[in-house]
């Protein structure tokens, strides 16, 4: 199982929360699905749902069937965005690559 922290930061002039989430990547591993994989469908989950794109419609924009986003953001499916889809990724999430890989 792969678990990160989330941090909480606040600001002390407004008193408010800001729930930084460096990972949201609380799943069982999928099968055959290296660690990079698994921060890649995470964060595409987390910026999709920050957008308000729903699965069927990233799906659409990646051109790819209705269902297909659903089986990648399931843990338990083989499921997963290939480097084709990475360059897609990008532009519908209007972010760089840096933005969706792992830091190294």
């Amino acid at each position: 199982m792969i678990c990160t922290n989330i941090q909480i930061f606040t600001d002390t002039r407004s008193g408010v929360f800001d729930f930084n989430l460096i990972l949201i990547a609380c799943m069982v591993k999928k099968p055959h699905a290296s660690d990079v994989d698994i921060y890649l469908i995470e964060r595409v989950k987390e910026l999709r749902v920050e957008k308000g794109i729903s699965q069927a419609q990233l799906a659409h924009l990646l051109d790819v069937s209705t269902g297909y986003i659903g089986h990648v953001e399931s843990s338990k499916d083989r499921a997963k965005y290939n480097l084709n889809m990475l360059v897609k990724l990008a532009k519908v999430l209007e972010c760089t690559y840096d933005d969706l890989l792992p830091p190294v």
